[in-house]
């Protein structure tokens, strides 16, 4: 898979959300045809930014219904596509519904399959790679695994669904990454490729505000003021890099498997320093006590790999304030 012919049809599943939306205006530049797919098209208010974004491509971004828990819907979206983006997802709080997002994964990619798809790219998180011994000096994607058992063990102590997100959120993403690389050893001749994002920000094409950038709003906000400052780090991308990423994965026919969907982690203190550089006069936490952690190392060799210049994170915060700016929401 070399790029786009005038013929090539892709499809992105969950085109409403943050990170579905920038996959398809990233393939529509690139002179694909897009399918989206929407579990109620006729009610979702979605359509109407969508059409909007077909139009100012030439109507080459075409919406439809499937979802993917319902396998009758699959195979009519995906009929044409020679690849499938799957980028769906549902908070998970419940431990009955934490395989959820894999069984829906798992029937996309054999749905895609079917219809011809020869590709697919899974959005998952760096929420699937962390190994229950701690972090290692340095992550490397094949390496880093969530350890389902101990996760499961740990949400037995949660006293809010707070706790409960995070947690089977880390276990749904770790089944989900299982589930599609298995899937394609079953199926070699198909290609299957994960990409492990953590904090994705930027500007959000949807009037609401998603994704990253909904959280770098409520920080600014106060979220974070009159507590102490975590001693941690977070990673994080540019929504429309990741989307980059995710095209490049699909034209390199080399690519198979897991990536670091990340430029690096930084520290929690000097994330708001640079927040603090931006609106000086948002109310920030409190500072921590002790020596600050290493922020979490990536190999990004194989990140690297796919050629795509990913934004650092001054110019990420940076813009995403500028987002906030133009949508009045930051002073």
């Amino acid at each position: 898979f070399q790029g786009p012919s005038a013929m090539a049809q892709v499809c992105v599943f969950g085109v409403s959300g943050f990170v579905g939306s920038h996959l398809a205006e990233a393939l529509l530049q690139k002179g694909y045809r897009v399918v989206g797919t929407l579990r109620n098209p006729d009610r979702n208010p979605a359509v109407r930014w969508l059409n909007e974004l077909s139009n100012k491509h030439n109507q080459r971004l075409t919406l439809v219904h499937a979802d993917m828990h319902d396998e009758a819907t699959l195979g009519p979206a995906l009929q044409g596509c020679t690849a499938v983006f799957f980028a769906a997802w549902a908070e998970v709080v419940e431990d009955d519904k934490v395989a959820a997002a894999a069984q829906g994964c798992r029937a996309v990619l054999s749905a895609a399959q079917l219809a011809g798809a020869r590709v697919g790219l899974v959005t998952s998180s760096t929420g699937s790679t962390n190994p229950p011994s701690g972090q290692p000096e340095v992550k490397v994607e094949d390496q880093s695994w969530t350890d389902v058992g101990v996760q499961l063990e740990k949400a037995q102590s949660c006293t809010n669904a707070v706790c409960k997100r995070l947690v089977f959120g880390q276990v749904a993403k770790t089944m989900m990454d299982q589930a599609a690389l298995d899937y394609e050893t079953a199926h070699p001749d198909f290609r299957v490729v994960v990409f492990n994002p953590s904090l994705i920000t930027g500007p959000c094409l949807s009037p609401e505000i998603k994704g990253g950038a909904g959280f770098v709003h409520s920080i600014l906000q106060g979220r974070m003021a009159g507590a102490e400052l975590p001693n941690d780090s977070m990673s994080m991308i540019d929504v429309r890099d990741l989307a980059a990423l995710q095209v490049a994965g699909l034209e390199s026919p080399s690519a198979r498997g897991r990536y670091f969907a990340v430029r690096e982690s930084w520290h929690w203190k000097d994330i708001i320093c640079e927040l603090k550089k931006l609106v000086p006069d948002f109310p920030a936490p409190l500072p921590f006590e002790g020596e600050p952690v290493t922020p979490t190392l990536f190999d990004m060799s194989r990140r690297d790999s796919l050629g795509v210049e990913v934004r650092d994170i001054p110019t990420i915060l940076r813009e995403t304030v500028e987002f906030l700016r133009i949508r009045r929401l930051v002073k």
